[in-house]
């Protein structure tokens, strides 16, 4: 092996007297390779690991759960001064074909902008991140212009990354990570954890916080301007363990109460945002049914659908699920919630005449499709399908007023279906594997009426649709829902650690020169330079 591998490789298994030095005699540039990470006043030892293909190797920060909440992408990317050029060479090579073409010779454009990108980092005193650091480099040497997130999606070797290890009192570890995300949904996954223990080990401490922010049921808005930020409860294993002020439904009204999580504060918050509407209009409300006398003009549209009072019932609760619910306000502050009332009290008095007014239209279309002269195999299916007897449980208001046009969609399949078989076919055919999926969906999910919308366009256009839709973006809607409801095993994902950035303007923007022709492929080709 060593012969035939000689002639190439003179070196070849070969060991050098450094090789054989102790390590502790190998002297470290420790500017290159610092021990400890500065951050605020604290100093937090870095260690070094070669340890290739294990969790641990590179670089590790170890950190108390406190100080790992103040960590920035900015501090981890300029940790290792030792691994900069390395980080510069892998994001080099990640970029497009047509702008690492002027980065040769790359050995020579590394070392340049790495000692740039180290220079700028001094002058702006540490305000931008490795990427955006280079994408401004870049612009200055080449006539190239490119953001920082044409990055995003090609992130560093795992041993270029710092491994965040996050240790207890007793240096135990808790969790480990290199992705400010993930370490994110540790830490609030660690929080929980220690929130509902201090809960158990440590009552007086919550009875205390309780009994300094807690406020029994109310009838109306008595919360001040806004509700309260997170408070602190304690500290644990140096975290601050907070509680998070939300309104939770009481018995008699709605109540301020301490939640143990954010989650749960806005999970207690929306639908009792709801409910203090329902409280504060609750004279109003009594008169909904006085609103809607005019359902009872329906008279004989309503025989083979239900009776008038389930009707008016059903249709009094859609508009006070309407009224009074929690997305009109649109964050928990005072001002938002007398505007909310005050909007929700103009609705009542307008919207009564025109619900009436939509059922009226609703089911004089649906009667008249009922006794179609020349209805389609599977009209009386859909029309079922479309107005069932729980409807105006189950829709929104802003929902219904587009009923009478999804109806008259059905007329207009049933007025025509028979001047063209084979168009009808090819349309049956376009929507058929959309409607199995809409029958699994409940009429809360938009994308119910979007296969409605769908089914309105194929087979009547000229009534136009709520919005675009395409079997593409059937396709797109569907698969992201059942992307995000796939579980991932590690709870709900709470914000990030790091400060959120600005969206980010179009990927990137080559400007690499006038492309060059295309080289001959032979003398003959040198005709077709002079041809007139």
């Amino acid at each position: 092996l060593v012969r035939e591998r000689r002639a190439k490789y003179p070196d070849f298994l070969m060991l050098a007297p450094d090789d054989l030095r102790d390590p502790a005699s190998i002297p470290v540039d420790e500017i290159a390779f610092p021990a400890a990470l500065p951050l605020g006043q604290s100093a937090l030892p870095l260690t070094y690991t070669y340890r290739p293909g294990q969790p641990d190797d590179g670089v590790t920060l170890e950190i108390s759960p406190a100080d790992a909440e103040r960590l920035t992408p900015i501090a981890l990317d300029w940790a290792v001064p030792g691994h900069l050029a390395l980080k510069v060479e892998h994001l080099l090579s990640a970029l497009p074909k047509e702008a690492r073409r002027l980065f040769v010779p790359l050995a020579e454009t590394v070392k340049q902008l790495a000692a740039a990108v180290a220079a700028r980092d001094r002058l702006t005193d540490r305000r931008e991140s490795l990427p955006d650091a280079l994408a401004a480099c870049l612009a200055e040497r080449f006539p190239l212009r490119l953001d920082a997130s044409v990055w995003d999606d090609k992130p560093l070797p795992e041993h270029l990354r710092v491994r965040i290890r996050v240790v207890d009192e007793q240096g135990r570890e808790l969790f480990a990570a290199r992705d400010l995300d993930e370490l994110a949904r540790h830490l609030a996954e660690h929080r929980r954890h220690a929130s509902a223990r201090v809960a158990q080990d440590a009552p007086a401490a919550w009875r205390r916080a309780r009994e300094q922010w807690e406020k029994p049921d109310q009838m109306a808005w008595t919360f001040g301007e806004r509700l309260p930020g997170p408070v602190d409860v304690c500290i644990q294993n140096g975290l601050t363990i907070h509680a998070h002020p939300a309104l939770k439904i009481g018995p008699t009204g709605v109540a301020l109460r301490l939640a143990a999580s954010p989650e749960d504060a806005a999970a207690w918050t929306r639908p009792a945002l709801g409910r203090l509407l329902e409280l504060e209009l609750r004279h109003e409300l009594n008169f909904l049914h006085k609103e809607l006398r005019g359902l009872r003009e329906l008279g004989a549209l309503l025989a083979t659908y239900g009776s008038l009072n389930q009707l008016t019932e059903d249709a009094a609760g859609l508009l006070q699920r309407w009224l009074c619910g929690p997305e009109r306000v649109a964050e928990p502050t005072q001002k938002n919630f007398a505007a909310a009332l005050v909007q929700a009290r103009h609705d009542l008095r307008t919207t009564g005449p025109k619900l009436v007014a939509t059922l009226r239209e609703v089911f004089a279309l649906r009667s008249a499709l009922e006794v179609h002269p020349a209805a389609y195999p599977t009209l009386a299916g859909d029309l079922a399908q479309l107005l069932p007897k729980t409807l105006l449980r189950e829709i929104d208001y802003p929902r219904l007023t587009h009923l009478p046009r999804y109806l008259k969609a059905l007329k207009l399949r049933a007025d025509r279906w028979r001047q063209s078989p084979v168009k009808e076919a090819e349309r049956s055919r376009a929507l058929s594997p959309w409607l199995p999926r809409q029958r699994a969906l409940p009429r809360s999910d938009a994308r119910y009426w979007l296969v409605e919308e769908y089914r309105v366009s194929l087979f009547a256009q000229e009534l136009g649709t709520a919005e675009a839709v395409s079997p593409q973006r059937l396709e797109r809607e569907f698969a992201a829902a059942s992307a995000a409801a796939t579980p991932t095993g590690s709870g709900a994902a709470p914000k990030p650690v790091a400060p959120a950035k600005p969206a980010a303007p179009p990927l990137s923007v080559l400007t690499t020169g006038t492309k060059k022709n295309a080289p001959l492929k032979s003398l003959g080709a040198l005709g077709d330079l002079f041809r007139k």
